[in-house]
């Protein structure tokens, strides 16, 4: 009884070997029966498997512990594995490969096995067909694993294109929804505006609705989900704004404080420049910023200075009184030189404890300053209103309906007194975001003259 080992890759292929002993050790150790190369057939290891001779003229291969594993026709074995003629081993995946022929059976043993059983009755398969019949049946389940797979991945797709579809047609609706509630709510508000008398509020309203309802109507079709919520979140920020607005009494507000708005006229660094500031005593004293009278780039002051209260066109002189002593705090005092009694706002807030983000807030001021005319016409003021978006110590942040008014323009709360004194805003907004000095910065600047305007 013998079997041959025939090696048919590696670096020793094309060697074999017969071997007529009960136990046959591969490896590439010295004293391997089958040795295969110790530099180059670094897949084998140096003890890897070794083959018994059963007592009943089969044979028994088992792995020895080896680093990558040894395989018979593609398959890994575990324990041990009958070896029959035209095997093939491999000693690791990508190891070498050795073709197994074992001798034909004497005859006392072929007469007790069923002819059926004999490998030898039939044309024998090539080592090739043999490793491919392997193959494939190793890879046969990664197949059908891989099958199942794609066709779960199509079913995912189509379930998320018909949810996303779905989803997409439902937040079309929404965004109409919430349109033809803005679209009642600003019906309201024009109706109020316009008994109220102020055109220009009343046309820049019309004007940011028309142009949202434009976008809405004409990208809602085809718009992505992004450029949906974009969308709901402006209708959704309108919307607040104007419900805010609503509770406001804008007619008591205006007859309050209007008179009291005057529009500021300066020379800084040799060019004119238009803001508006507010009185706080009737002796002429008036709140507006700081750099509306001193120059941010060079830090000189105003070379001229000159102011028209609303609805007057009477050009008044002024001088600087006091900037505030802090440089971040953009305050100023201004007082008219010339002798007489001026109107002041309804009063200024010494804390802001009743304002929060949310709050109706109502903007009074020049918006387009240098386009008012100084000479023999009287000044007419803009009135815009928003909600309160942020408030911190030394920020007042209002959302606004349209353009805020210019520099030194007061924010009104509901009382009708004033809360902020506006010094700029968010340029990517168009105007719509406001940034105001919180008169609470403005509390010690007025304990002397205009004390008495402080509320409550």
């Amino acid at each position: 009884m013998s079997i041959e080992l025939r090696i048919l890759t590696g670096a020793r292929g094309g060697h074999h070997e017969r071997f007529d002993k009960r136990l046959v050790t591969i490896g590439r150790h010295l004293e391997s029966d089958l040795r295969f190369d110790p530099n180059e057939d670094l897949d084998v290891s140096s003890r890897h498997a070794e083959i018994v001779a059963g007592t009943d003229g089969t044979y028994r291969i088992r792995d020895r512990a080896s680093t990558n594993g040894t395989f018979v026709n593609g398959l890994r074995i575990v324990g041990e594995e009958t070896l029959n003629d035209g095997d093939v081993i491999w000693l690791g995946a990508e190891g070498p490969q050795i073709e197994v022929q074992t001798d034909g059976t004497s005859a006392a043993t072929a007469a007790e096995v069923p002819r059926t059983a004999v490998r030898s009755s039939g044309p024998r398969v090539s080592t090739g067909e043999r490793v491919k019949v392997a193959v494939r049946r190793e890879t046969a389940g990664m197949r059908r694993v891989l099958t199942a797979s794609l066709v779960l991945l199509l079913a995912a797709v189509a379930a998320a294109y018909w949810m996303g579809h779905r989803e997409a047609r439902s937040q079309v609706s929404e965004l109409m929804q919430l349109l033809a509630r803005s679209d009642s709510t600003a019906a309201d508000l024009q109706a109020r505006l316009a008994a109220f008398g102020d055109t220009t509020f009343a046309s820049a309203l019309r004007q940011q609705d028309a142009e949202l309802a434009q976008r809405v109507r004409s990208t809602s079709a085809t718009a992505t989900s992004v450029q949906l919520d974009s969308l709901k979140n402006e209708l959704r920020r309108r919307e607040t704004i104007k419900q805010g607005i609503a509770l406001l009494d804008l007619t008591r507000i205006s007859v309050q404080n209007d008179a009291a708005i005057a529009f500021l006229a300066t020379e800084l660094d040799g060019k004119p420049y238009g803001g508006t500031a507010f009185g706080v005593t009737t002796s002429g004293l008036l709140v507006t910023n700081r750099h509306n009278v001193r120059s941010p780039i060079s830090g000189r002051p105003a070379t001229r200075l000159g102011l028209k209260y609303a609805n007057t066109d009477v050009l008044l002189h002024a001088h600087v009184v006091a900037v505030a002593p802090d440089s971040t705090v953009d305050l100023a005092l201004v007082q008219v030189d010339e002798r007489g009694r001026y109107p002041i706002v309804a009063g200024v807030a010494r804390t802001l404890g009743d304002l929060h983000a949310g709050s109706p807030v109502v903007t009074i001021g020049f918006p387009h300053a240098l386009d008012t005319p100084m000479e023999g016409n009287l000044v007419k003021t803009s009135l815009t209103a928003g909600t309160v978006s942020k408030l911190l110590p030394d920020l007042l942040q209002v959302d606004a309906y349209a353009s805020h008014g210019s520099s030194g323009s007061p924010i009104f709360d509901a009382n009708g007194w004033v809360v902020g004194v506006v010094f700029g805003g968010e340029p990517r907004s168009q105007g719509k975001l406001t940034y105001a000095v919180p008169t609470s910065e403005l509390v010690g600047m007025l304990k002397g003259q205009g004390g008495a305007i402080l509320r409550p």
